[in-house]
């Protein structure tokens, strides 16, 4: 510690002070928001969306407010949102403070860029921190482009009167890692191996959907006119010219990262690796452990599961394609929860015991009505865009395979026979030509 006072702190605060994806006025609120101090006593990442009129204090202009995280989704141009018996749409970004008794407008909204490059092939999407010409997941070729971190978000001068129906904000995509976990160097856990990475990125990236957005400058703030993006036409938003810059808007937040990929499973898959390209069962039962992994982390460590993240990225591995896990801390600069997971008795005893305390209960009469998934097992509502991949049978497989425990196919084809014989008396009682046999 000493060591890292005398030679580092220093430069890392000039570092943070000079960040303007910081907004923070305060030095110790600012540094605890980049982890150089405890964050306990500050607020999170959060980002406000203003109305854009011009009187009043600052506070009186928030419309709403959420972490930045749910920001970039939520706020994002073309949404709208509801307050007061008013749908307010928004259409850009902008950043307001009290100063002296006025509202003052931060001139530059939107921040300094940080470079990804993201992979032609939509199939594959891979998406890499810096600028690289060739993606390092399908060997396809790759393009860079801007993230930005706004400060804040803007609505359109004029809100509409409520009807009960408003444009709701893209679709909230999973986090994604800006790098490639190192598996040769990690723990090993039956089938499964892990890798923990100290302090490296995750993203989340909102790039309107491959398009990119434009960004103009009006109103001394930044709007994206895309008519594509709005309900309705709106005068406003006409602009002339050029947009001065074009990007994606997210948000990248670092911490500790835990790696999962099932790499060695005997008589699975190819070779042991389940296949995402030629295997239709391999991408359910990645994202149904998935699920599976963070309840059982998250029981054991006895928090709520929404204090971690859990995503999935591809991996191509010597033989085929095929995705891998990784858990980390939701809180902002990290809580030590991914750093307590990598232990090799640890992690083989949560799961064990989540295994046995579900297995009972999914497999019975009781939660017969269960066909892929439901609120009593694998859906909640943080998961909703994963919804069509969750099964509860492929997260049990999942967790049998990587605890190397026998394989209960009972789950599966146990009520075969009865389910045939069942579908059999229904043609006949239709009066359908069907043969049992």
């Amino acid at each position: 510690i000493e060591e890292y006072c005398r030679n580092d702190l220093a430069s890392k605060i000039s570092q943070v002070v000079a960040d303007t994806a910081y907004i923070q006025d305060e030095l110790s609120e600012r540094l605890a928001t980049a982890g150089i101090l405890p964050m306990f006593g500050f607020p999170t990442r959060v980002r406000s969306l203003f109305s854009p009129t011009p009187r009043g204090k600052a506070a009186d202009k928030v419309v709403s407010d959420r972490p930045i995280d749910h920001a970039v989704w939520s706020f994002s141009p073309g949404s709208e949102l509801p307050k007061d018996k008013q749908l307010h749409t928004a259409c850009g970004f902008t950043h307001l403070y009290d100063s002296r008794g006025e509202i003052k407008r931060d001139a530059d909204p939107l921040g300094q860029p940080l470079l990804y490059s993201k992979c032609i092939d939509d199939d594959c999407a891979s998406v890499v921190q810096g600028e690289h010409e060739e993606c390092a997941v399908c060997g396809q070729q790759a393009v860079a482009f801007k993230l930005f971190q706004p400060k804040g978000f803007m609505t359109t001068f004029s809100p509409r009167d409520y009807d009960g129906q408003r444009q709701r904000g893209p679709a909230i995509s999973p986090p994604i890692l800006a790098f490639t976990p190192d598996y040769e160097s990690g723990l090993k856990i039956g089938a499964a191996s892990l890798s923990l990475t100290d302090r490296k990125p995750i993203a989340l990236v909102n790039d309107n959907e491959g398009r990119m957005f434009d960004f103009f400058e009006k109103y001394r703030s930044v709007i994206v006119p895309d008519a594509r993006l709005y309900r309705d036409p709106l005068q406003e938003l006409d602009v002339s010219g050029e947009p001065f810059e074009s990007g994606a808007i997210g948000a990248v937040f670092t911490t500790d990262v835990l790696g999962v990929a099932l790499l060695d499973a005997n008589g699975i898959g190819y070779n042991g690796v389940l296949d995402i390209r030629d295997q239709p069962s391999a991408k359910p039962a990645i994202a149904s452990f998935g699920e599976f992994l963070k309840v059982a982390a998250a029981t054991y460590l006895d928090i709520d599961p929404n204090e971690l993240r859990v995503g999935r990225q591809r991996l191509v591995t010597e033989n085929c394609t095929t995705e891998h896990l990784f858990l980390a801390d939701a809180l902002e600069n990290g809580a030590g929860y991914a750093r307590r997971l990598y232990d090799k008795h640890r992690m083989q005893g949560l799961l064990r015991d989540y295994y046995d305390s579900v297995r009972e209960t999914w497999e019975s009469s009781r939660h017969s009505d269960c066909d892929l998934s439901c609120p009593d097992c694998l859906r909640n509502y943080g998961n909703r865009m994963t919804h069509h991949l969750l099964d509860w049978r492929l997260a049990l497989d999942m967790a049998e395979v990587i605890l190397q425990l026998d394989l209960n196919k009972d789950r599966w084809l146990g009520k075969a026979d009865h389910v045939a014989d069942t579908f059999s008396a229904l043609c006949r009682a239709s009066e359908m030509d069907v043969n049992p046999e």
